[in-house]
């Protein structure tokens, strides 16, 4: 058996004790985040503070990693992680030395300090609010609670108040995460625009590339890159690392080389009778030396980092590569790959329930089969002419292997593919590998050999070199977005196949068949078979969907906002469309007297609809039929926008309203149809055997709506669907709510309430709960939103008329199941 078949042997048998190890593992213990909230709880030891969550307390923490600015037009703040050493003045035991805070401080509160003072390793005396480390949850989307967990964060926290305790820990640890701050710093204070916008985001991608932190980069602009495909661009994973160790090995390749030959000239000329130039051991101290030169600049930058697993399973990669180069091993890429998957498995088996992971491993498995099929490239070419030609075939070649990954690998974790995103990455990857990284760095390096020990002649000299290579980056940068901008405005199609295991499997061999030249020289017409049958799951991709998982209401977690999503028999309904942000920001008397003045994309920087309920529904493989908007506040119909841009076939169900809190224009020309006419447009859109119903409860054509509110205007409606019955409430109160006792328009038992107003006390009166005796009841509410919601007194009388209470802000996303 040769070394590539013990290493695939090695490779399965790594993974099967992986998933044995998973399978047998035992409950963790409790996870930092739950001992924090035990001694904030005051029941984890007697001399703990009682004290709780949202609460502005004294506390000395210790900075643990470097300082990354956030810039969001005129404002600044920085994030970091610290760690937490006494609260309320009670020191916190040595078990609990590690609790790390992911915190947050604007510039204001860092100026008695000059902004990027706080140095990692130095003790401060703050003032913090401590939230527990939850975000949004929703299913299909990404879990921010579970990342903090990952990450070892026990808390959010924003601190201010900031008084130096003048007592430092200076070990290499903290002296990395000072030089992560410094080129954080080094990026920020240099000008590459004189436009904030563009300058903004030439420096939050470059702050990315170089150490890491993609939390400068603002939110349209990361929507946009992951749109394109390239969202791996801005990760330092085996991409970058491998490109430095490349770098490292050619560059260091002849003056290593010329080390070893006069070292061996001086050893032959002392001891005459031995050839060294000649010598295998001086060809292997040779290769030895440039190995480790490439592996340590490479974990230099990982360090530069911030060591995320990406760069580590790199770093791993990349040693086993170089160790196998060493003891001159017949092993093919692919054989360092399985070696690595083989380790970092038995080492970590969780890895096996990552998707990254996998997608990762993926991408490297295209690499190393391009690898192994066109090594001919170097040696069987008769000219330069014959050469160039399969090199651009062997890359594109790569590319189309690579779209074709990554539509399997898309489907499989459920993630639709747009299908133009090869261009992107054929495009810009090699922009940013060879062009925006290589300059960036070498700009990084000569600004940390001037800032150290140069002299005033020296610095003269290079520094005009440093910044030219740092404006290159920058204007690098630009022209990536530039690139990425054109392709977004054209038509984007999306490839999804779903779960389907015939269509993989099909779809998988007719790539092998199409792109391994030892497989396409079995024919051309075999070849040209497959590339049909790949065009033809392609196309059926429009039709064919698993969508049918069971009906159910799901309301989602969207903060301070509601949305609401029902499917039933094929009948896909949206009510409401979460929040903007820009209704809470953007005012309208600037923008009506200095609208040039405004910027757009700062002041619309969150949007639920954009960020949350499209990636949902995306993920749910759903199609919408109708869109119905209660009313017309920005918590409610905010992220509306977007959905109509996403589905713009969805009907749009809404009374008329003037009040609305973003543009008119927003909403293109879409055609809005009264509350009123609800359940004849669901007519069209279902088939007239579904035993659904969708009543219009309030306000009807024969209400008189001229002395209620705003909220109290919102749309309520009644939903029967088989056995079940669902009461949408808007933003209604108890103004509303007696109106509809008092007509008698509400049914006698609601198995399903999405609750008024999220919960607020002035909605929900005893009348209301005892008429309609909910069993279920959700409250869509942010957890520390400034209003209260949920009331705790609205809380206790659903729960003491027996209903079972859910709230979207502490539990996140509910999913409620409706029986045909």
């Amino acid at each position: 058996m040769n070394v590539s078949r013990r290493l695939l042997v090695f490779a399965l048998i790594a993974c099967v004790i992986a998933v044995l190890r998973l399978f047998f593992a035992s409950d963790s213990s409790q996870q930092s985040s739950e001992k924090l909230s035990d001694i904030l709880s005051g029941s984890q030891a007697e001399q703990a503070p009682a004290v709780s969550f949202n609460t502005w307390l004294s506390a000395v923490i210790r900075v643990d990693t470097a300082m990354v600015a956030r810039k969001r037009g005129s404002k600044e703040s920085y994030t970091f992680k610290a760690s937490l050493l006494e609260l309320s003045g009670m020191p916190i035991d040595q078990l609990q030395q590690d609790l790390v805070l992911h915190t947050t401080a604007d510039s204001t509160t860092l100026s008695p300090l000059q902004n990027r003072a706080l140095r990692p390793g130095c003790e401060y005396k703050v003032v913090v609010r401590l939230r527990a480390p939850k975000g949004l949850k929703n299913p299909g989307l990404f879990d921010y609670e579970k990342y903090l967990k990952q990450e070892g964060v026990a808390a959010l926290a924003k601190i201010r108040a900031v008084v130096d305790q003048g007592e430092c820990a200076e070990n290499f640890r903290y002296k990395i995460e000072q030089y992560r701050t410094h080129v954080a710093g080094f990026i920020d204070d240099y000008t590459f625009f004189e436009n904030a916008h563009d300058n903004n985001q030439a420096q939050g991608v470059l702050k990315a590339l170089a150490i890491g932190e993609r939390a400068s980069i603002h939110p349209h602009d990361r929507a946009l890159i992951q749109r394109n495909g390239l969202a791996h661009l801005l990760a330092i994973s085996g991409l970058h690392i491998g490109l430095v160790a490349v770098l490292v090995s050619r560059l260091a390749f002849l003056p290593v080389l010329l080390v070893f030959g006069l070292f061996g000239r001086v050893l032959r000329f002392i001891f005459p009778l031995i050839v060294w130039n000649n010598s295998p051991a001086l060809s292997a101290m040779h290769k030895a030396t440039v190995s480790c030169l490439a592996l340590c600049c490479a974990g230099f930058y990982a360090l530069l980092a911030g060591l995320p697993p990406s760069s580590l399973r790199a770093l791993s990669f990349l040693a086993i590569y170089y160790l196998f180069r060493l003891l001159n091993l017949p092993v093919s890429l692919w054989g360092v790959l399985l070696a690595t998957f083989g380790l970092l498995v038995l080492v970590d088996p969780e890895l096996l329930l990552e998707a990254g992971f996998w997608l990762s491993f993926l991408a490297v498995s295209c690499i190393a089969f391009l690898n192994q099929s066109y090594d001919r490239v170097r040696t069987s070419y008769q000219g330069p002419l014959s050469r160039y030609s399969k090199i651009v075939s062997a890359f594109l070649v790569f590319q189309l292997m690579m779209a074709l990954t990554l539509v399997i690998s898309s489907s499989i974790f459920e993630v639709p593919a747009n299908i133009t995103s090869p261009l992107s990455n054929a495009l810009l990857v090699p922009l940013v590998s060879l062009l925006t990284v290589p300059s960036l760095l070498v700009s990084i390096i000569i600004e940390t050999v001037m800032h150290t020990s140069l002299g005033g002649f020296a610095m003269l000299i290079l520094g005009p070199i440093r910044d030219g290579l740092l404006s290159l980056s920058g204007h690098s940068v630009h022209l990536l977005y530039e690139v990425m901008s054109y392709l977004d405005r054209g038509p984007t199609i999306n490839v999804d196949i779903g779960r389907q295991p015939v269509a993989l499997i099909v779809l998988f061999l007719s790539g092998l068949c199409a792109f391994i030249p030892q497989v396409r020289a079995k024919g051309a017409a075999g070849a040209a078979f497959c590339l049909v049958v790949v065009i033809a799951l392609c196309q059926l991709a429009s039709t064919f969907n698993d969508t049918d998982r069971g009906n159910g209401v799901t309301v989602l977690d969207v903060g301070q906002g509601l949305a609401v999503h029902v499917q039933y028999q094929g009948l896909q309904l949206l009510f409401d469309t979460g929040f903007s942000y820009s209704a809470y920001s953007f005012e309208k008397k600037a923008v009506d007297s200095r609208p040039e003045q405004v910027d757009r994309q700062t002041a619309f920087s969150v949007n639920s609809g954009r960020d949350i309920i499209v990636p949902y529904l995306q993920s749910k493989r759903v199609k919408l039929d109708a869109i119905l908007i209660s009313h017309w506040d920005a918590d409610h119909a905010g992220g509306l926008s977007a959905l109509l841009s996403r589905y713009p076939s969805a009907a749009l169900i809404a009374d008329e309203d003037t009040r609305i809190d973003f543009a008119e224009s927003e909403l293109g020309s879409v055609e809005r149809y009264p509350c009123s006419q609800a359940q004849r447009i669901l007519n069209m859109h279902r088939d007239k055997q579904i035993p659904f119903e969708l009543k219009l409860l309030w306000p009807t054509a024969e209400d008189r709506i001229d002395n209620y509110s705003r909220n109290d205007m919102s749309c309520v409606y009644q939903l029967n669907a088989g056995k079940n019955t669902v009461l949408l409430m808007g933003d209604v109160g108890a103004k509303v709510e007696s109106y509809l006792l008092k007509h008698n328009r509400l049914p006698a038992k609601v198995d399903l309430l999405i609750a008024g107003h999220h919960g607020s006390k002035y909605s929900s009166s005893e009348a209301f709960v005892r008429s309609i005796k909910a069993s279920t009841v959700v409250f869509s509410a942010s957890r520390y939103n400034h209003y209260g919601h949920p009331s705790p007194q609205i809380v206790r009388r659903f729960e003491d008329h027996k209903a079972r209470v859910h709230n979207t802000g502490t539990q996140g996303a509910f999913y409620f199941p409706l029986d045909p």
